[in-house]
């Protein structure tokens, strides 16, 4: 069984061009179909890939709406991807939990 999983991109990007010395945030929005047994790390590491080898679904959809000024694609360190809710940030080696929503 599938299920939509709502994933929220936020690209952080620093010292941008375009504002130098200043933080720059672009967020992108959708539902996404997952396996029910998917977890939130699971989706993470999914939209990871999607967006450094630049394929699959999720990366056309992201390239056609999401906002060209991003400054990047990929998904890097610092960046914040939110499951449902819940949100992580891209880490060196990994996932950090930012916050979690109620159970």
């Amino acid at each position: 069984m599938e299920k939509l999983v709502g994933v929220k991109v936020t690209w952080v990007t620093l010292n941008h061009p375009s504002m130098p010395y200043a933080r720059k945030e672009v967020e992108y929005f959708d539902l996404v179909p997952f396996d029910d047994d998917t977890t939130d790390l699971d989706v993470c590491e999914e939209i990871y890939k999607a967006t450094n080898l630049y394929q699959g679904e999720y990366f056309e959809r992201l390239e056609k709406f999401a906002a060209k000024d991003r400054g990047h694609t990929a998904i890097s360190v610092g960046d914040i991807v939110e499951v449902d809710g819940n949100a992580y940030v891209c880490e060196d080696f990994g996932w950090r939990v930012v916050s979690k929503v109620d159970a």
